[in-house]
């Protein structure tokens, strides 16, 4: 298995009258979360394959499917293909270049449904190629499920049983144990946790296949039981990206658990990945009145 893939990061311009001035006509309103999530019951559960420790769940474009969708917490945006776009026939939120077509750079999603009986209602998506994610994966990826579509309910992965579930139960105060604290960078859900006495603040990353990656700034705060040095990035979705790899001589904690000597790679960003999160039923809740994520062992829940 390639343990190198990271997730993609999407630096996008939300309008594209940013760069082209007012040539572009465009809808001024843009919905990144969906107006509504619906449920078939009390809750649904969609199998959840993993490839290289990034979450993957198939999913209908209203009547267009399946598709292929990661699961991208590190991912701020919602992104679909440009054939997606067309096979769905999505509405374009940017038309036109002055007198001339352009290819959309947003599109409407009506309903984005998932498994038998999870559907989220209108929102907006990026429309790019994913042709780095498929090349990453080793499989054709269709489009994106980033934190901005985990808005309006709990969002269970269950990597010991490849299950994502989904419900509005009653969300969970932070209580510093199991349950954390999200704060948001860039609409990106980040926790607490401390390496040593280094306070870090990681960016929860489902898209990235990585245990934990640390700025390279931070090495020199850091004792190490195997220095930086350089691995082989092939298969790597950031072109040109060169990664490290090192062992900690330390403890990882948060809340009450606790991690020793943990594995690390030193890139752009602080971020928790796959190679961590395989071993918990994480359950992200980022309704706004209630922003937690709650860890339990694999296997520790019916």
């Amino acid at each position: 298995m390639n343990r190198n893939v990271i997730g993609i990061r999407f630096f996008v311009v939300t309008s594209l009258a940013a760069v082209l001035g007012a040539c572009v006509l465009r809808e001024p309103v843009i919905r990144k979360s969906p107006s509504s999530l619906r449920l078939d019951g009390d809750a649904a559960e969609i199998e959840m394959r993993l490839v290289h420790h990034v979450p993957v769940v198939e999913a209908h474009v209203g009547s267009a499917g399946p598709f292929r969708f990661v699961v991208d917490t590190g991912s701020s945006v919602a992104v679909v293909s440009r054939e997606v776009a067309s096979d769905a026939s999505l509405r374009a939120r940017a038309r036109r270049l002055g007198e001339v077509e352009a290819p959309p750079a947003m599109v409407r999603v009506p309903v984005l449904v998932l498994g038998k009986n999870a559907t989220l209602v209108d929102f907006d998506a990026h429309v790019r190629s994913l042709d780095d994610w498929s090349e990453a994966l080793g499989e054709t990826i269709d489009g994106v499920i980033g934190a901005s579509l985990l808005r309006g309910g709990r969002f269970t992965f269950d990597y010991g049983r490849g299950r994502l579930r989904i419900d509005r139960a009653q969300g969970e105060s932070p209580d510093g144990r199991r349950v954390f604290r999200v704060s948001s960078t860039a609409g990106r859900p980040t926790v607490t946790m401390a390496l040593e006495a280094w306070l870090l603040s990681p960016v929860v990353d489902t898209g990235s296949s990585a245990f934990l990656v640390l700025a390279d700034a931070e090495e020199e705060r850091l004792d190490f039981l195997e220095p930086p040095s350089p691995r082989e990035a092939g298969g790597s979705a950031v072109p040109g990206f060169a990664m490290r790899e090192a062992r900690v001589d330390g403890t990882l904690r948060f809340g009450e658990y606790a991690i020793d000597d943990p594995r690390v790679v030193f890139g752009r960003a602080t971020t928790l990945g796959g190679a961590f999160l395989r071993d918990w039923i994480v359950t992200f809740d980022l309704r706004p009145d209630v922003r937690s994520l709650r860890l339990d062992p694999v296997g520790s829940r019916p």
